[in-house]
């Protein structure tokens, strides 16, 4: 070959070059382009906040790389490849928490809801002991609510169950001081009706609980008997004055009328007599397994 072709060779060679050059160049810029525009697209206030650092970096690699674009294209091309890959990774993953926090948000307000809901119809029929551990449920809700404005989802969540727990012990509470309303409506019903001059039931105070029910009758004769009714359903009960089996006849005969007149039926485990030091030799069954523990 000539002189002259390896001349035109040689210009042909530096002519492809350079065009490969100017497109690396191209397409480093419209990499440069797409990865600012992408960061650009970043308006929700969420996915700023956890994209922020790494959008800090990534802003000062392209800056560090445009002015690479000129002089070595293609080394300006694999670093905003690299660069783009990131920058997708970064946003991609915090679109996923985001979405999760959306998610987490929208269970928690459902969450938050339902046990204001529950809350509200349970104050509508708690009665007074119910009450007072409403107010407790009450101040853990306000407590969650709180949270949920600070979007502590979790911490929100574990109050609401506890603030459920108490709700649904008021409810017990509530239904079980029902029962017991209608166990002392029979026993005085019941011992009226049996010729008892009863006192009118007074609740005394115990320990912080609900108490216990107390209701005393006496007969002409010096028959007396005494009934103590604790709100888990268990009865203390005394009767004096008896002779005999007397006072297992009377006991047979309130079960009775409670159980046929109130559905309401002592048994054994219901049942505890006061006074133990009276047990008699004789002590014979009574109502439902019970057993006689006075001296009747």
């Amino acid at each position: 070959m000539s002189s002259n072709g390896y001349a035109k060779a040689r210009l042909e060679r530096q002519r492809k070059e350079q065009l490969r050059l100017q497109q690396l160049r191209q397409r480093a810029r419209g990499l440069l382009s797409s990865c600012e525009s992408t960061i650009r697209a970043v308006n929700e206030p969420a996915i700023q906040q956890l994209v922020a650092k790494d959008l800090l970096q990534i802003r000062t690699a392209l800056t560090q790389v445009s002015q690479r674009i000129e002089s070595a294209p293609e080394q300006a091309n694999r670093d905003l490849k690299k660069t783009q890959k990131h920058l997708n990774s970064v946003i991609a993953k915090a679109e996923t928490t985001v979405k999760k926090w959306s998610k987490q948000q929208a269970q928690a307000k459902a969450t938050l809801e339902a046990v204001q809901q529950t809350l509200q119809a349970e104050k509508q029929s708690a009665n007074k002991g119910g009450q007072e551990t409403l107010v407790k449920a009450e101040k853990q809700i306000t407590q969650a609510a709180s949270l949920y404005r600070q979007g502590q989802y979790e911490e929100m969540t574990s109050l609401c169950k506890q603030a459920g727990s108490l709700i649904e012990k008021a409810g017990q509470e509530s239904f079980d001081e029902s029962v017991r309303k209608e166990v002392v409506k029979g026993l005085l019903t019941t011992l009226t009706s049996m010729g008892f001059a009863v006192e009118p039931p007074r609740l005394q105070a115990k320990d912080n609980t609900a108490g216990v029910v107390t209701l005393s009758g006496r007969m002409p004769s010096g028959k007396k008997a005494k009934f103590e009714v604790n709100l888990d359903g268990r009865m203390n009960f005394d009767f004096d004055g008896y002779e005999g089996r007397a006072c297992g006849k009377d006991l047979e005969k309130i079960n009775h009328t409670l159980q046929e007149q109130f559905a309401v039926k002592l048994s054994g485990s219901q049942i505890t007599w006061k006074n133990p030091d009276k047990i008699a030799k004789g002590a014979r069954n009574m109502p439902s397994s019970g057993r006689s523990r006075t001296g009747c």
